[in-house]
């Protein structure tokens, strides 16, 4: 019996492996996104080959992950249209300890320019108080990498 450790590693851990290559790395460091991301992107959308069509992740990340120029536009939309809009970027939840209001940060978008200018809802913090106070956030990340959608 020949030992083939990708076909084991597939075969044992489907779900959470992730396809690398040379070629693909090069590919994403051009795109300026970290590195958990990237794996999520092939793991959304490699097919059973681990071939990713790279085009498709272009116009994916173009529609999803917004860049900072573009955080101005979405706010209009969002807060004078009232539309509704889906998009990736790294959130950071803190809580002012002198006064135990929760508040939000998107660093990536550079939001909020001032402190409170962006504040958790008391409920959904309430609701939510656990996971914010949990350490293992890899566990989390592992977690969203498995999901496809």
């Amino acid at each position: 019996m020949i030992y083939d450790p990708p076909d084991t590693l597939l075969a044992v851990f489907r779900d959470m492996a992730v396809y690398k290559s040379a070629q693909r790395s090069k590919t994403f460091a051009t795109l300026s996104i970290p590195s958990y991301l990237r794996d999520w992107l092939v793991m959304r959308f490699a097919d059973d080959a681990g071939q990713v069509d790279m085009d498709e992740v272009q116009r994916y990340i173009r529609q999803t992950l917004p860049r900072r120029a573009d955080w101005e536009a979405f706010k209009g939309r969002m807060v004078s249209g009232g539309e509704r809009i889906r998009f990736l970027t790294k959130l950071r939840v803190e809580i002012d300890v002198t006064t135990g209001r929760g508040l939000f940060r998107l660093p990536d978008l550079g939001f909020p320019r001032s402190k409170y200018e962006a504040v958790v809802d008391e409920k959904l913090l309430h609701d939510k108080r656990e996971d914010l106070k949990q350490k293992d956030w890899q566990r989390d990340k592992a977690r969203l990498m498995r999901q496809k959608g």
